[in-house]
């Protein structure tokens, strides 16, 4: 492969591109696909309801049945005629569909990762079902965030646009993957608690623990109220998206969290920070001492009001240690 077709390869797979591809509306009349672009041996496509769709080639079509999870639906279509730049085949393939404009973003990064899977060659229907299944938890329908839910992931995208590096502080956000602390670089740790009351929060059992080991771990208190002239939660996920370094990694941790983009309009409370974010250090942090045998997801609230705070440079420090910058 040449240079020059290695360069149109990856700018077929980045998300922003395939958004491109999907822009102008359905235009073929006698056809199910409106062909956009070649991926390999699969294509980018807009079905005749004018949904950006996948279409990837299959070998060995037997009668499938269909799948809808969530807003995408899949199906199998057997000899279907595809034109592309004037040139007509005929092949037997796999139909991915998004059936929602809103979530098109999301979408972009399923197809994405689905030709990483899958390759550029003819796939099984086999193959095509089990990457699709990957995918099962992050596209299924949920009932939106509780108004908690919400506001602790507001207070950790907040945090991430205060960092000097966005896309390194991202890579250390642990988003879905880990219950017990919110950023995690090497040694350093970061818990970030958001809350309508000053300096007062919830804590788990495993993040107060970060206060007794070999970490330099930190809570992070955010104090916000709602405000007309603050930021909804979706436009803080949109912020952070335009700036991390791996988008579709960002978006499948915000829907791993229960964030749905379709589901935005039903996110309205705009909140505001009261004042600049303190930082604790763990081990002031006030903690159980004894949890006994078979007791589980233990937690207490806390009050930090008459704690020492970090002072101005040494959060500053931290902020840059968790997104990789030296100082």
């Amino acid at each position: 492969m040449s240079d020059s077709e290695d360069t149109v390869t990856c700018e077929v797979f980045s998300t922003r591109a395939l958004r491109g591809l999907w822009k102008d509306p359905f235009s073929r009349k006698d056809d199910l696909f409106d062909i956009r672009r070649s991926a390999g041996q699969h294509l980018i496509a807009v079905s005749q309801e004018n949904h950006p769709t996948l279409i990837v080639e299959i070998n060995g079509f037997s009668a499938q049945v269909g799948r809808l999870v969530g807003r995408v639906r899949l199906r199998f279509f057997e000899n279907v005629r595809l034109e592309i730049e004037g040139t007509t085949s005929h092949a037997d393939v796999a139909a991915f569909e998004c059936l929602d404009s809103a979530m098109s973003d999301t979408f972009a990064v399923l197809v994405a990762d689905l030709l990483e899977e899958i390759g550029l060659e003819a796939s099984s229907p086999p193959e095509v079902l089990k990457a699709f299944a990957r995918w099962h938890d992050l596209l299924a329908s949920r009932e939106r965030l509780s108004r908690d839910a919400a506001q602790g992931l507001w207070g950790e995208l907040a945090v991430l646009d205060l960092t000097p590096d966005i896309g390194g502080a991202e890579a250390a956000w642990n988003g879905p993957t880990s219950g017990v602390i919110d950023f995690l670089r090497g040694t350093v740790g970061l818990e970030v608690k958001t809350a309508r009351r000053r300096r007062r929060h919830t804590v788990s059992y495993d993040q107060a623990l970060f206060g007794e080991l070999d970490y330099e771990a930190f809570l992070l208190s955010l104090w916000v109220q709602d405000n007309e002239a603050g930021t909804t939660l979706p436009e803080l996920v949109e912020s952070i998206a335009a700036q991390v370094y791996d988008e579709a990694r960002f978006r499948k941790k915000i829907r791993g969290l229960g964030f749905r983009e379709e589901d935005a309009e039903q996110y309205e409370t705009r909140l505001m920070l009261v004042e600049d974010p303190v930082a604790f250090p763990m081990r002031v942090v006030p903690r159980i001492e004894y949890v006994p045998d078979g007791a589980s997801n233990v937690r207490w609230d806390i009050d930090l009001s008459s704690k020492a705070i970090a002072d101005e440079a040494e959060l500053k420090q931290l902020l840059a240690k968790i997104s990789g910058v030296q100082q």
